[in-house]
């Protein structure tokens, strides 16, 4: 019996030695395809009259703070990949989470990004996404290190920086044709609200021609309203890119969206519209500046709320200077100015006026 006992031993252990090396080699695949990441962003802004509560307006959403040094974004960020998997998890903080996000379950205010995704075609790229992800309207993200300016523009602010649900992309062979199509909890949303609304979709389309050229179609449909079954908001996004040489950038982007005014019986359909222009002229491998200028027209304040007149039309106004310190570190300062139609701005002693005047300057750091 001793006998068998050894060699019945013998084979356990070769197994344990077997399944060691295993999990070893597994382990190692899993470290060799996560990545890790992180993202820091300072600021300090001044204002020509800032108000008590170092706050800047309500349709803002990033560079928030007043009067004082100040985060913007700190992300810790993991991603893993390989042939037919991926996923993102990344956990935020700052003034740009606690004003975007507030609205939101208080275990999710500090996610900027948790999903997985499947390769569900052998020959073709073809994904599909699951989770929180990044929104897929607009040209601006929440990192401010990848925008042409520092601050966002009126556009990006007003429209989803992120959504959750699920995404079917294709990228062309060639990586000059990108389709996706969504199936989303919202317009920004990481939770669905309570009560009987409809899923919403999207689709998104970039086309690049050629290394000059981006242009890039998105657009949302969802179920908006309180008060009815059905209440759609059709939003469009239109931008271009548009690079001649190593020197100079020109961005443009034009929005659209509808909704109707869910408050009156007969629903009249209510607009809005905004567009941008911008143009990066990079002075050496250093240092780079940007000028912007653009329009958002909410006529009916379907997006943006004036508390001091009936509805909100603004022009901005944009001058940004950028310097690289190095590889992972960015410095920038920009004075940016709003001006209105009407009176959307009050000073500290209380009286309104229709202009809005701000310097911000960031440190933003990558790793």
């Amino acid at each position: 019996m001793s006998k068998y006992t050894f060699l019945l031993a013998l084979c356990i252990c070769k197994s344990l030695e077997i399944c060691a090396q295993t999990a070893d080699s597994s382990s190692k695949e899993i470290l060799k395809n996560l990545n890790l990441s992180g993202y820091l962003e300072m600021y300090v802004a001044v204002d020509d009259d800032d108000n008590n509560k170092h706050q800047r307006p309500n349709y803002l959403y990033n560079n928030t703070r007043t009067g004082e040094l100040a985060l913007n974004l700190g992300l810790l960020k993991a991603t893993w990949s390989n042939a037919t998997m991926r996923g993102n998890m990344a956990l935020m903080a700052g003034t740009y989470a606690q004003r975007n996000l507030a609205t939101e379950a208080e275990i999710f205010q500090h996610v900027y990004e948790a999903n997985v995704g499947l390769k569900i075609s052998r020959k073709r790229n073809w994904w599909l996404d699951m989770g929180i992800l990044n929104s897929h309207i607009g040209l601006e993200s929440a990192l401010g290190k990848d925008n042409p300016t520092l601050t966002r523009s009126l556009a990006a602010e007003n429209s989803p920086y992120y959504e959750t649900g699920f995404r079917a992309s294709y990228t062309s062979p060639n990586s000059k044709f990108y389709f996706a199509g969504f199936l989303l909890n919202g317009w920004q949303r990481i939770y669905k609200l309570d009560g009987d609304y409809l899923p919403a979709i999207g689709i998104q389309t970039t086309w690049k021609p050629n290394k000059k050229w981006i242009i890039n179609y998105s657009n949302y449909l969802g179920d908006e309203s309180v008060e009815s079954d059905f209440g759609p908001r059709f939003f469009n996004n239109l931008f271009v890119t548009y690079a001649p040489n190593e020197k100079l950038t020109l961005h443009g982007a034009y929005d659209f969206g509808m909704q109707p005014d869910f408050s009156d019986d007969d629903w009249p359909m209510q607009q809005w519209a905004s567009w941008f222009a911008i143009a990066k002229w990079n002075m050496n491998k250093k240092c780079s500046a940007a000028a912007r200028v653009e329009k958002y027209n909410d006529p009916n304040e379907v997006i943006v709320t004036n508390y001091y007149d009936d509805g909100f039309v603004a022009y901005g106004f944009s001058f940004n200077v950028d310097y690289k310190i190095n590889e992972h570190a960015l410095f920038r300062i920009e004075g940016r100015r709003f001006q209105t139609e009407n009176d959307a701005f009050e000073n500290r002693n209380g009286d309104l006026r229709n202009t809005y005047d701000g310097l911000t300057a960031c440190l933003a750091v990558s790793l």
